[in-house]
């Protein structure tokens, strides 16, 4: 038996805050706009207002409760079962039981499991809020596991494809680094260039997504 301590991501947690700091920000939008219209207000001051209470206080508040996103979990790891034990829940799954499942590597790591009865179980390692290392160890020798049983046992435990596992994101990715640096390229033959921010804001999306293909293809063949 294998035992792991990792950190995970509270999802619900998560979402609420996301969802308190975005109607703040629409709550102090729309009233900051009703406002204007009977008050007058110099531009420096209300773009000042504006960011304070639209950006800054929202930021503030999620600043204040990013910590509580993180939670601490265990887990203990057999030949034909995982024990999973979190912050509100312990979780014993067979892998008998399993019809699909799905681990993927990209900002962290996700696992995603359905059970016979229809029955589905997620965790997420977010890698802006955890220190995903333990918990990417336990995801790939909980794969091996279940691979494994899968063989010596003979029965169908569909192993669910990533999203850099698609057959589409290779040529979705070439043709989409071709198109960046056509306008770069293009831009600069022109003589107009791109902006340093609007360079970076086109590039990085591009970068994360090939950081996360090539990632996947490393650990499917480590496995």
């Amino acid at each position: 038996m294998q035992e792991y301590k990792f950190e995970y991501s509270n999802q619900k947690f998560a979402t609420k805050l996301f969802i308190i700091c975005f109607g703040f920000f629409m709550l102090s939008f729309i009233g900051i706009l009703g406002i204007a219209k009977f008050i007058h207000l110099p531009k420096m001051i209300f773009f000042a207002t504006f960011l304070i209470l639209c950006f800054g206080i929202p930021f503030f508040i999620f600043w204040l409760n990013r910590k509580k996103i993180k939670n601490s979990g265990s887990a203990k790891l057999e030949n034909e079962k995982v024990k999973i034990v979190l912050d509100n829940e312990i979780k014993e799954i067979e892998f008998k039981q399993i019809e699909n499942y799905l681990v993927q590597v990209y900002n962290g790591t996700l696992l995603q499991i359905k059970l016979l009865n229809g029955e589905k179980f997620k965790m997420y390692s977010n890698s802006n809020f955890c220190n995903t290392k333990e918990f990417d160890e336990f995801t790939g020798d909980l794969e091996t596991k279940i691979q494994n049983f899968k063989e010596v046992n003979e029965i169908t435990i569909i192993r669910k494809k990533t999203f850099f596992e698609r057959v589409w994101i290779y040529p979705f990715l070439i043709i989409m680094t071709i198109s960046v640096v056509i306008i770069v390229i293009y831009g600069i033959y022109k003589g107009k260039g791109i902006p340093p921010l609007k360079l970076i804001a086109v590039i990085a999306p591009i970068l994360s997504l090939w950081a996360g293909y090539f990632g996947t293809k490393n650990r499917n063949k480590k496995e």
